[in-house]
């Protein structure tokens, strides 16, 4: 699941590197196609310390009051009190860019509150990102290259809307541009809709959410993003541990098909090592599918600072 979404690329001689998270995570940048001989981009120094954190949105009553909040607090009420408190599940992603499909294998773990890491191909690689309530944090061959303040909207309806507070779900989705004063019904895949973010059927370019009525779980979300309109579609939901976890992601760019996901080995209530989802642990937290990171060998290594972990 990496939207999901954001996605950084890095190329490494002769191929294609995609660092991405689930598209239930981020909106990704477009990307060349692979070419034959890329020369490796220098990587940065680890960053010691995270970015200061953006204040939460406030969440005033007449917002919480809305019809479009009604809707994240039924579906909060219909699941919180048996809703899993960590998950793993192994994603196998195809990205379509420029009519090359490139195909990654991703390793994720989930933990409330809203933290997710994702360790993308072999341990070993030290490749992937780590999201917590209120930044991103990028590694590449163990080594972080990128830290920022952002919230993944994929991340907080498919899983922390029915384990965190409503007022913490609303604050982050408005603070992520979905407003909640404009809502309409619709029909999604045969399955009727709540479309919070929209007031009528022909707007199909403002942020929306479309979710079940039924089951009160995310169809379909729409955001406009600097690469294009992102529309992510949500199916084959399985039960695992009292919550539900959506199987097969597609997301388009621009109407075009740009990312598939399909989810396996499906895990809840895992015990999981909390340094997971620690920034300055990467290398060193015990991975729930074996072996560390790469410790991160290139001419910054040897002067990365202080950090947890480092020998």
């Amino acid at each position: 699941m990496r939207d999901v979404t954001h996605l950084v690329t890095r190329r490494a001689a002769g191929r294609l590197a995609l660092l991405a998270l689930p598209v239930c995570l981020a909106p990704r940048l477009a990307i060349e196609p692979p070419r034959v001989a890329v020369a490796r981009p220098v990587v940065t120094a680890p960053l010691d310390t995270p970015p200061p954190a953006r204040p939460a949105a406030v969440v005033d009553r007449a917002l919480l009051a809305t019809a479009g909040a009604g809707v994240i607090t039924s579906m909060h009420d219909r699941y919180s009190a048996g809703w899993f408190h960590t998950l793993t599940l192994v994603q196998t992603a195809t990205i379509t860019m420029s009519g090359f499909d490139v195909p990654e294998t991703w390793y994720v773990a989930w933990s409330t509150p809203d933290r997710i890491r994702i360790d993308i191909g072999p341990a070993s690689k030290g490749d992937g990102a780590i999201y917590t309530p209120d930044s991103v944090y990028d590694y590449t061959s163990g080594l972080q290259t990128r830290a920022d303040t952002g919230v993944n909207a994929a991340l907080v309806l498919g899983y922390d809307v029915y384990a965190e507070p409503v007022e913490r779900t609303v604050a982050a989705l408005a603070r992520h541009g979905f407003t909640f004063t404009a809502m309409h019904d619709g029909v999604w895949d045969g399955h009727p809709a709540y479309v919070i973010g929209a007031s009528n059927p022909a707007d199909v370019a403002s942020p929306q959410i479309w979710i079940d009525k039924s089951r009160l779980l995310v169809l379909r979300v729409i955001e406009p993003t600097v690469q294009g309109l992102t529309d992510t579609r949500y199916d084959q939901y399985v039960k695992s541990g009292g919550g539900w976890v959506a199987t097969d992601v597609m997301q388009l760019l621009d109407g075009q098909p740009h990312l598939h996901e399909t989810a396996s080995d499906v895990k809840s209530n895992v015990a999981l090592d909390p340094a997971l989802f620690d920034p300055l642990a990467w290398r060193t937290a015990k991975l729930w599918h074996g072996g560390r990171p790469s410790r991160g060998r290139n001419q910054n290594s040897s002067n990365r600072g202080t950090r947890a972990g480092r020998d």
